[in-house]
């Protein structure tokens, strides 16, 4: 596989009421330089809005040309899908979790499932790519930031702590895809093709009222209930109970 540099980001389908003349804000500010005909804005519009990366890599056919690779490895039948889950202890977590909004601390992390598709003979290799990516190793550098860290993060999108979430994933050079968003996993497995796979279950919540307070401590800071270890050993171990008890993890 070469080296991943550039990952497209995918936002939830903006479904804009337009007038006859008029054209989406997507399609102009950047959109204008992707080189996709109107039919495939049209198809894609139905399942995506593509963000604008604010990189020339990304347009003058960069890619219509990436998404006729990945058609013509679904004709061939080499595409599979894949899914797996993601602890906050296998990836990294987002900063803003302590920034954003002032209406007090949020839950516990929780762990994510992660959808995709890609070559078969390439799965492997795409998992660890993506863990790489949303726990930002050094050895993988992109061209334009993913927003991955803090698009897993469930707590700050439901909370609207953040602008429009990013849901998916085009890495357009070993062309594959992934999404935290399982709709739209499954609508472009649909359209091109892909059988969608088993979804692995979300483990439910441990117990940790067995734990010590250096324990629940480490526990907190883990799943970014608290941001340092001054901050974790402030709160009392019934009150550190509670903060981590109620949230699957």
């Amino acid at each position: 596989m070469r080296d991943t540099y550039l990952v497209q980001r995918l936002l939830p389908p903006n479904k804009l009421r337009l007038g006859p003349n008029s054209i989406a804000p997507h399609r102009v500010f950047g959109g204008a330089m992707l080189g996709l005909s109107e039919k495939a804005w049209d198809v894609l519009d139905e399942v995506c809005t593509v963000d604008y990366m604010g990189a020339a890599e990304y347009e003058f056919g960069t890619l219509p040309k990436s998404f006729g690779g990945l058609l013509d490895s679904a004709k061939a039948g080499e595409l599979r899908a894949f899914a797996f889950t993601l602890t906050p202890g296998e990836r990294k977590l987002s900063w803003d979790r302590g920034w954003h909004g002032t209406k007090g601390p949020l839950p516990p992390a929780q762990t994510v499932c992660i959808y995709g598709f890609g070559r078969e003979s390439d799965l492997e290799e795409i998992q660890k790519r993506i863990r790489s990516l949303t726990s930002e190793e050094k050895g993988i550098y992109v061209k334009s930031g993913t927003r991955l860290v803090e698009s897993l993060d469930l707590d700050l999108l439901s909370k609207k702590r953040l602008g429009d979430p990013t849901v998916g994933w085009f890495e357009l050079n070993n062309l594959f895809m992934f999404f935290s968003d399982r709709k739209m996993w499954e609508d472009f497995c649909t359209l091109f093709g892909v059988e969608t796979c088993e979804v692995p279950e979300i483990p439910v919540a441990p117990d940790y009222s067995k734990l010590g307070k250096k324990e629940l401590c480490s526990v907190a800071l883990n799943l970014g209930v608290c941001r340092t270890k001054t901050e974790a050993n402030k709160f009392s171990k019934k009150d550190l109970l509670a903060k981590l008890q109620p949230v699957s993890v």
